[in-house]
Parts: C-alpha cells; structure tokens; sequence
C-alpha cells in the first residue's frame, strides 16, 4: 500500500502494475494466488479522485481495466471515486485552462486518452448518465486531436 501512496512516480507506477498482474492472475484462477486486499483497489480510485500525480494516468489506465475487464467484486469500489476524479480532470485537463494539470509533468494528450477510456468503460458499465462520464466522451468527440478522438472508439464505445 505504501508504494500505491508514493510520490515518486516510478515506485507508484510499478506497485499499480503489479496490483494489475495480481489482479489479472487472481481473476484466471491461478492455482495459490491469494485474493487481492480491497483496500488496494480502492487506493487506485483514490488515485483517480485525489488526482494524485505520481500515478493519476497508470490509475486512469488501471481502473478502467477492472471496470471493464478485472475482478467483478473490486469494480465497485472504484465507480464513484472514478467519477469524481473524471468529473474534476474534465476541467484541469481542459486544453483552454491555464494552470491546470501541470504540462511539465503530465502529458495531456496521454491523460485526456485515459480519461475518455475510463469513461467508456463506466458508460459500458451503465454509468453513460453521470455527467463526469458523459462530460468526456462528448469532449472525445471534439477533441483536435486524433488519437485522443479515437479513443472513443477502442473500447467499443457508447
């Protein structure tokens, strides 16, 4: 847990990594993989919520496997601090807000593409009328760039 809180962004990065293979080798039903503690999954929604910098876009990517993909009894845990997050980074991650997420430490791009996937995957879940979610994929649709627009598209979106 303490490396998920770490603000040295490599540290952080290789602890949500590894809550992911454990993740994924607890949900194949690998023989001696113990459950995953929930409080570790609800760390990444918190992550996301707290739009925690040393980790916020490897929690973006990470919940937004649970959600679509991961255990289904740790999926809960994460829609509401999610949505908090992607209601806050609709603005901080706007590219018209000057002094929002710092550009020398975040690619925006990068963030605005985990944000959109994170979306589709709540809307996928049946989440599309929250407004956070909602919210991001009507600016996926606009956005200039396209590699983030694609984005929309890559999970089957809504």
């Amino acid at each position: 847990l303490r490396a998920l809180l770490s603000e040295n962004e490599e540290l952080a990065a290789q602890a949500a990594w590894s809550l992911y293979f454990w993740l994924h080798k607890f949900r194949a039903g690998a023989p001696g993989v113990p459950k995953p503690h929930p409080e570790l999954v609800r760390e990444i929604g918190i992550a996301v919520a707290a739009r925690r910098r040393s980790i916020l876009i490897t929690a973006l990517d990470l919940s937004r496997w649970i959600l679509r993909d991961g255990p289904e009894e740790y999926r809960t845990l994460l829609i509401e601090t999610c949505k908090h997050g992607l209601k806050c980074l609709l603005e901080e991650a706007s590219y018209a807000r000057a002094g929002g997420v710092d550009e020398d430490s975040l690619d925006m791009p990068l963030l605005r593409q985990s944000c959109i996937r994170l979306a589709v995957a709540l809307a996928n879940g049946g989440h599309s009328g929250d407004p956070a979610v909602k919210g991001w994929i009507d600016a996926a649709r606009e956005d200039p760039l396209p590699e983030v627009r694609n984005s929309l598209f890559e999970n089957e979106a809504v």
